[in-house]
């Protein structure tokens, strides 16, 4: 009984829908996915700022195109500190989306 209320409260859908197919035609429209707008990239005294738009999206960025190395990309959760000329590369990602295409931005 517990359990059932449990997957009740959390709305799991593992018990509302069979198949993997299903599930994703009630979270994708018509079958088609959703996409993940692009971050908005703004400075203001040499602290860089990410925005999404879209509600639940993760982001993550690059300086000069290298996190700790060149493949690596540093997850968003606070204003960072950067320097005029900095080059600027983010993307924004919500489960179940597709990736935002990654938008480049110049410290002035």
């Amino acid at each position: 009984k517990a359990l059932e209320e449990w997957i009740e409260v959390i709305d799991d859908k593992g018990v509302k829908y069979r198949t993997e197919k299903e599930l994703m035609l009630s979270m994708w429209p018509e079958g088609v996915q959703p996409g993940t707008e692009q971050p908005e990239i703004t400075s203001q005294k040499g602290r860089l700022e990410l925005k999404c738009n879209t509600e639940g999206a993760s982001m993550v960025y690059q300086v000069n195109h290298a996190g700790y190395h060149a493949d690596h990309w540093f997850l968003y959760t606070a204003p960072v500190e950067v320097e005029p000329g900095d080059i600027i590369t983010a993307i924004a990602h919500r489960i179940g989306f597709s990736e935002s295409k990654a938008v480049e931005f110049i410290i002035p």
